[in-house]
């Protein structure tokens, strides 16, 4: 198994994996106005996984809110009506001032729209290769 490099805390492995992606970068994007830099592939092991929050001042993490963010999406939402309690600069990134669209991906995750209840993320090609999958299992287990 390959596995990357173990770090003291979460922090350590945030500011290492940023100083790898601002000097050596894997990819260079520009969307929507934007340009960004990115790595792939990236991992490494964390010893004492107690240590997992980010303690950066210039970060200023917000624990309620990275849980409220993480209950939102498990909650398939992409309404602001819960989420900009939390964040209320959130509802500047909305177009219409009801949603986020793009950025929530919780609704195309955890609430099934396809004809056959697959999340909308599946392509219609992944999932008639899901179902024909799916019935051939069948097949072989009688």
């Amino acid at each position: 198994m390959i596995t990357g490099p173990t770090f003291a805390t979460f922090t350590d492995a945030y500011l290492a994996v940023l100083d790898d992606i601002y000097h050596r970068p894997s990819y260079s994007t520009a969307t929507r106005g934007k340009t960004a830099i990115e790595a792939t592939n990236v991992s490494f092991t964390i010893a004492n996984p107690i240590a997992r929050t980010p303690s950066l001042a210039a970060r200023r993490p917000n624990i309620v809110f990275s849980h409220a963010e993480a209950l939102w999406y498990l909650a398939g939402r992409d309404g602001l009506d819960m989420i900009a309690h939390y964040a209320p600069r959130l509802r500047g990134l909305s177009t219409d001032g009801n949603a986020l669209t793009g950025t929530a991906y919780g609704p195309r995750l955890f609430k099934p729209s396809g004809p056959d209840g697959l999340s909308e993320a599946l392509d219609g090609q992944a999932v008639v290769l899901r179902a024909a999958r799916y019935g051939q299992a069948l097949k072989s287990a009688k």
